[in-house]
């Protein structure tokens, strides 16, 4: 009887579907949560061979360390959905943090990338590191 009603009114079937579509959805962003994820492990990876470089250049330390840490960020925001993530991210106790770590991830890369200062950077690896 219940496999009739499916059939009979297609209204009743709209909460199924969107539950499918969203199942569809999911399965690409598995796909690219994935390769997100592992350019930005390989990145991360990548920025810990300079450490030793942080005293005589920190921009390349800083800067291959901030693209990492964006990337693993996309890769959330493709498998929670950006206003999932976004949210999660904005609740009362964790405001201030991702506040500071967003800040710190744009202090960083604009001091190593755009205009290369020295102290900048330094300071922005650092607080990257403290708050990451």
């Amino acid at each position: 009887m219940s496999d009739y009603n499916l059939y009979r009114d297609p209204e009743s079937n709209i909460g199924f579907l969107r539950q499918l579509d969203d199942n569809t959805q999911l399965a690409g962003n598995y796909q690219y949560f994935g390769i997100f994820f592992a350019i930005g492990a390989f990145l991360t990876f990548i920025s810990l061979f300079y450490i030793p470089t942080i005293p005589i250049s920190p921009g390349r330390f800083s800067s291959l360390s901030v693209m990492g840490s964006l990337c693993m960020l996309f890769s959330l925001v493709f498998l929670k959905g950006f206003h999932s993530c976004a949210t999660g991210l904005l609740t009362s106790e964790r405001r201030i943090y991702t506040l500071a770590y967003c800040g710190a991830l744009v202090m960083t890369f604009m001091a190593s990338m755009v205009f290369r200062n020295y102290l900048a950077s330094l300071l922005g690896a650092i607080a990257q590191v403290i708050l990451g």
